[in-house]
Order: structure tokens, then C-alpha cells, then sequence
């Protein structure tokens, strides 16, 4: 596990740099090898990550609400608004 930190921290020191050079890091342990190929995977795969967290955060909306089920007001997470006062249903 602990080669996988030190392949993460080497891509993640890449990723900031300038360097253009032929990239290649070996982990003993796994065989790894890190070059540009794993540098435009790894972009790509923040990029995904960033927009996954977005959607999932902002655009989600709040885990914590009242949920209609079954004709009754469920609490989901810890609600601050009290009970809907309503009927629940369609």
C-alpha cells in the first residue's frame, strides 16, 4: 500500500510541474510505471471527480429533508424544518 502512496504522491508532484520530459516511475512491489499516458488519464480522472462532487454537493440539494412515504411524513437525515403541516401523497 505504501507503494501506491509514494506512485500517488510522485504522479500528483508531475501533475503540478512543468516537466515534459519521458516520465517513468517504478514501484518494485506492483510493477507500476507512471508516464504521460497515466498523466492525461489522471487529469481526466480529476476532472470527473470535480465535476461528480459538484453535481453530487451544490447541485444535489440537501440530504437532510422530509420524505413523503407510503402516506406518511418520513424524516430523512436531521431535517432543521419541522413536519410538513400538509397531507402527504398524490
Amino acid at each position: 500500500m505504501s507503494c501506491l502512496v509514494n506512485v500517488f504522491f510522485v504522479v500528483l508532484s508531475k501533475l503540478i510541474s512543468t516537466h515534459k520530459g519521458p516520465d517513468l516511475v517504478q514501484c518494485r512491489e506492483l510493477g507500476l510505471k507512471y508516464n504521460s499516458y497515466m498523466r492525461k488519464g489522471l487529469i481526466v480522472l480529476l476532472i470527473l471527480l470535480v465535476i461528480w462532487l459538484f453535481v453530487r454537493f451544490v447541485i444535489g440539494g440537501s440530504e437532510d429533508d422530509w420524505i413523503c412515504a407510503d402516506g406518511q411524513w418520513v424524516r430523512h437525515g436531521s431535517p432543521s424544518a419541522p413536519m410538513p403541516e400538509g397531507e402527504c401523497g398524490d
